[in-house]
Parts: structure tokens; sequence; C-alpha cells
């Protein structure tokens, strides 16, 4: 008897169905996807980057990171400026509409107060906006793009608190 039949005698091939390795690779496969949801569904529905300094063009920039309703999948961003030569104004941009929206009000390291800029005033560049455009609201827009209405959170004192030696 050869080397090769005695081998297959002893230890004879046992033949897995070709439905049974799918049901277990389909198995794998659901509990990596839904692990993964499970991770994205624990992420906050809004936050904020650091604030980066821009000393040699005069303005400091942070990304405010959102999700439009709470089961969508990824984040949408607009970014927060805040001009040198204004630290009590947090100005919000919009990238997709290249438009500032409004502005947040700080004393300190609190926001305490937001004006919006109506339609029709708001300008790519902050150059173009008069301080007299903004309208005073008591409390912070909703969620940009959200239906129901969440309001934006701003950003934390020690995001902000990092601003003052500018």
């Amino acid at each position: 008897m050869s080397v090769w039949k005695l081998r297959r005698t002893l230890r004879p091939r046992v033949r897995v169905p070709s439905r049974w390795r799918s049901l277990a690779l389909s198995v794998a496969l659901f509990g990596i996807i839904a692990e993964h949801a499970a991770a994205e569904d624990s992420l906050p529905r809004q936050h904020y980057s650091e604030f980066k300094t821009h000393a040699g063009r005069g303005y400091s920039l942070a990304t405010y990171f959102y999700k439009p309703y709470p089961d969508y999948r990824g984040y949408k961003y607009h970014y927060v400026v805040c001009p040198s030569d204004h630290p009590e104004h947090l100005y919000l941009y919009n990238p997709i509409a290249r438009t500032y929206y409004g502005r947040m009000l700080v004393v300190g390291t609190r926001v305490t107060g937001y004006q919006s800029l109506p339609p029709s005033a708001r300008s790519s560049t902050l150059e173009e906006i008069a301080d007299g455009e903004f309208q005073t609201q008591t409390f912070l827009p909703g969620i940009p793009e959200a239906a129901d209405r969440e309001a934006m959170m701003p950003p934390p004192p020690e995001a902000i608190e990092a601003l003052q030696p500018f």
C-alpha cells in the first residue's frame, strides 16, 4: 500500500456542505456588521473638534460635527471661526453654502447668546457683513438640517478657554 493511500484511510477527508459554510460565513459577517453599527450608535449626535489657531491668518478654527437625525450614518460638519480681532464672537460657517449664518456671543469661557443672519445678509466673508445685520436670539439654533429641532450645543468651555491667550 502506498503512503498516499495509507494517509487517506487513516484520516478521511470530511466535506462540509457548502450551505453550512455559507451559513457560518453569513453569521460571522452579520456579527461584524452589528458590532460596527452598535459602536457608531454610541457616538454623540454633535461635537466639536479642538480649535486650531492660524496666527498668520488672524483666526482660530474648529469643526462642528453633527448628525441631522439620531440614526444618521457618519457626520456632517460646519466650521466655527474665531477672529483674533473679535474673540468675543464665534462665527458659524456653512461650507456647502459657503456662507456665514450666525455667531455665538462669548463671555469668559461660556457662550451667552446667539445672533443669526437673515438669508439676504449672509456672505462668504466676514468683512462684507455689517454688525447691524445680526439679529439677536435668546437660544442657539437647531442642529442644521434636523427635523426634530434639537438645539445646537455650544463649544465646551475648555475649547473656548484655549482661545483666550490669542
